[in-house]
């Protein structure tokens, strides 16, 4: 792979280090780059531990501040502003992976949306501290432990003050949100960057790596992202499908203009983890909302759901239709699009071997992908029966990944015919 293929060029010129025109994390961006541009009139060594603090404190407003403003709106007596920052710190350690405590009650299901935005926050923060750093991987390496700590100190205190409120962060999965995420962030900036700046240490490594692999990489993104897309609209279908249900529920509950507002973002957040539910249920795993009573291809014997307006776009209790195991055509269709997109670095006359096995190892990622993020996404949604909410994340994967290899070599196979047609 040659370095010349690759786009020079400065990172403003290039888009790197900021979002699409007009986009809703314009703000949070701008914010940051502010900031990072004060901090480099600083020595490397200072910059890049204050830079992982901006960093951590501009994702932690990003839930602080919306969260306060709804307990102002609210008007919440029967809560102090101590304790509302407290838990706006819990909320926001959620979505970067922590569980969390509130009396005998444990909640560890992680909205994906969120897991991602605190994502993309810390990666771009870790891009700006290392947007001058030079000296090859290692040098980079270096600049990027630096603002981990920085980062890490920031979540670490949060985390404590928030110790003390109505709800609490387990300490173990503190790991999480304070350290993991962070370093994979950390991680892919160091290898962006390294990689713009053409460090010979780093071609001659993905020299080194196989075709085959390399090129899994686009189709496996693709077909993860299909995945989810594919999830996200059946979730919309069915709560279109069963709105008045679903709206009855959100009126019992009773939460007012400012409160309403503030559910349908909670349950937004979690359409990601939903849609791996229905993704689930379409490879015939099925998912679980109530402890006993698993939702499957047969149907499922109900029970007394949590009270979350989206949940209601349940079917009713009771035995499905004949038809519904044929909605593992959408697994198949994923796997075709990988397979089709895993020709498409290759040319009419290349041998199939290849190409097989790229669309087997995309294939492979797309179904790591979905059951390392049902594993971090699923969890407990509160005690008892809702201990265990979610799909069985090693059973989906396995069968997720037979049923994307089926339709792999489907689209292979005639994405193949096509061309020598």
């Amino acid at each position: 792979m040659s370095s010349s293929s690759r786009p020079r060029g400065t990172d403003a010129e290039r888009g790197d280090l900021a979002p699409a025109r007009h986009s809703p994390l314009d703000a949070v961006a701008s914010a940051m780059s502010g900031a990072s541009e004060t901090l480099r009139e600083l020595p490397p060594w200072a910059a890049a531990p204050l830079t992982g603090v901006a960093t951590a404190l501009t994702s932690l407003a990003t839930v602080v501040l919306p969260v306060l403003a709804v307990w102002v709106a609210s008007a919440l007596s029967s809560s102090t502003l101590a304790d509302a920052l407290a838990s706006a710190v819990s909320l926001w350690l959620l979505g970067g992976g922590a569980h969390l405590r509130l009396g005998a009650a444990t909640l560890s299901l992680v909205p994906l949306a969120a897991l991602a935005l605190v994502a993309w926050i810390a990666h771009f923060g870790a891009r700006r501290a290392l947007a001058d750093h030079e000296g090859g991987p290692r040098g980079l390496a270096r600049g990027a432990l630096l603002w981990l700590l920085g980062y890490a100190a920031t979540t670490a205190a949060a985390a404590a003050a928030a110790m003390g409120g109505p709800i609490r962060p387990q300490s173990v999965s503190l790991l999480l949100p304070v350290m993991v995420l962070p370093a994979l962030a950390g991680a892919v900036a160091v290898w962006r960057r390294a990689r713009e700046l053409d460090d010979p240490e780093l071609d001659a490594l993905v020299d080194r790596a196989p075709t085959w692999l390399l090129r899994a990489l686009g189709p496996a993104r693709d077909g993860l992202a299909a995945l989810l897309v594919l999830g996200a609209l059946a979730v919309l279908v069915m709560v279109a499908v069963h709105w008045p249900r679903v709206w009855h529920v959100h009126d019992q509950l009773g939460p007012g203009l400012v409160g309403g507002a503030a559910l349908a973002v909670a349950q937004a957040v979690a359409l990601p983890n939903l849609a791996l539910w229905a993704m689930s249920f379409a490879a015939g795993t099925g998912f679980t909302v109530v402890s006993g009573s698993p939702v499957g291809w047969g149907g499922y014997d109900g029970g007394l759901l949590p009270m979350v307006p989206v949940l209601a776009a349940l079917p009713s209790p009771g035995d499905f239709p004949g038809w519904v195991p044929a909605l593992v055509a959408l697994p198949l269709l994923v796997g075709a699009l990988v397979g089709w997109r895993s020709t498409a670095a290759y040319t009419r006359l290349s041998s199939l071997r290849p190409q097989l096995l790229t669309a087997a190892v995309a294939c492979a990622l797309v179904a790591l992908g979905a059951t390392l993020l049902d594993l971090v996404g699923g969890g407990a949604l509160g005690a008892h029966r809702l201990a265990d909410v979610g799909a069985p994340a090693p059973l989906f994967g396995a069968a997720l990944l037979g049923e994307l290899l089926v339709g792999a070599a489907l689209g292979l196979g005639v994405r193949t015919l096509l061309r020598r047609r």
